[in-house]
């Protein structure tokens, strides 16, 4: 529990109303793998209920993580493969959150970033300390002093990992406050000393009063990521080449329609972490650009270059995606100096774009995209789009 209260210690209620947000709550047997050995994590786990041992290649016991422990924070920063394999020892409650997300998160909010990396250096520091003790290195009596420094009477007052994320709702109840009206009609201050200024300001946006200003241009986004899982499993180079080609064509109709380009392009595939019956395989790559550009068949070369070093045959995948990386806008781009620059094809992309936009996405494609597409995501239970989409109102008759 040490361990998440110094991640949570430096972030707002704000910060970790998101975080609950955007996790996904799961469960996990006894028995199970959590991260593979030699795995490229790409999700950070915050355990909730239960325990989980690590284990190195040749199969020691290292550790044993229970209730606040979190699983995957350093391949947030380093991506390299794993060197141990994370057990579930007992039956498990674990939030998970992709690091898709939180990257997305960082890039947009630049005040959240900064708490999130000082609460990860942070934790990391107190990791590396307690590690060097165990090593048996540095003061008994400190180690002993670090161990009880969180008392069974402070516990009893903050809510921890899975219970802070109920903290609000819990708390609100308290107050009596337990629909959206009941919210409305609180009193703003008191649940700004109660709790923080977002919650007065959620009050306030009720209430018709705007405290949150109305971004009506976005800003330009520093990475773009497209990914999807497969509606089955793919086994063969060629699909993954159809599944890449389609995600590079839809991010670099993104990078265009914000007018800039890129200098690199990321790609990176894997197999279902949770399915035990197939072997494992993680891995990624990304591929500079010697020249920063926004064209499709470019982009796409790229993709496809990179995807064929980073296959491997006999693996069931579950999912791929791309990264465009490095970008700035297009009336930025520098010239390249030791060899002859390729010509930009603006008019070629721009039809591309007005053909795709006018007739349905995919009416001009790239070959390399496919036609059946078996391996596309399942989507016979979406939601309809009832507030961007005009056909998917209801009527009444």
């Amino acid at each position: 529990m040490r361990k998440v209260l110094l991640i949570f210690s430096e972030l707002t209620d704000g910060d970790v109303e998101w975080l609950s947000r955007a996790g996904e709550r799961v469960h996990l047997d006894a028995g199970a793998t959590l991260v593979p050995l030699g795995a490229r994590i790409e999700t950070i786990w915050f355990v909730l209920d239960g325990a989980l041992s690590v284990h190195t290649a040749a199969g020691r016991s290292l550790a044993t993580m229970g209730s606040g422990e979190i699983v995957g924070e350093m391949s947030l920063v380093d991506p390299a493969p794993t060197a141990v394999s994370v057990k579930v020892a007992s039956d498990c409650t674990l939030l998970r959150i992709s690091h898709e997300t939180v990257r997305a998160k960082l890039a947009e909010d630049p005040a959240f970033a900064g708490r999130f990396y000082r609460a990860l250096c942070v934790f990391l520091a107190s990791r590396l300390r307690s590690t060097t003790r165990r090593m048996g290195y540095g003061d008994e009596a400190e180690d002993a002093q670090d161990k009880d420094e969180l008392t069974d009477d402070l516990l009893d007052n903050v809510h921890l990992a899975g219970a802070r994320f109920d903290r609000l709702t819990e708390r609100l109840g308290g107050l009596g406050i337990t629909t959206v009206r009941d919210l409305r009609n609180a009193d703003a201050g008191t649940l700004r000393r109660e709790f923080s200024v977002v919650l007065e300001r959620t009050v306030m946006e009720l209430r018709g009063v705007s405290c949150l200003e109305l971004e009506e241009v976005a800003p330009p986004k520093k990475q773009i990521v497209c990914s999807r899982s497969f509606g089955a499993y793919i086994h063969t180079l060629a699909e993954l080449e159809e599944a890449v080609a389609t995600y590079m064509a839809r991010a670099a109709e993104k990078l265009r329609r914000q007018g800039s380009v890129a200098n690199g392009v990321e790609v990176f595939i894997r197999t279902n972490p949770f399915n035990e019956r197939h072997p494992q395989y993680h891995q990624a790559i990304v591929v500079p650009l010697t020249q920063a550009t926004s064209d499709t068949v470019r982009l796409t070369r790229a993709a496809l270059w990179g995807l064929k070093r980073i296959y491997r045959p006999g693996f069931a995948y579950q999912k791929a995606g791309v990264m465009l990386m490095d970008l700035y806008p297009a009336a930025q781009t520098q010239g390249v100096l030791f060899e002859t620059a390729r010509p930009a094809r603006p008019a070629l992309m721009k039809v591309l774009d007005q053909a795709n936009a006018r007739w349905g996405r995919g009416t001009l494609k790239l070959a390399a995209e496919g036609v059946a597409k078996p391996w596309q995501m399942k989507r016979e239970r979406m939601s309809p789009a009832y507030t961007t989409r005009w056909q998917d109102l209801p009527r009444v008759r």
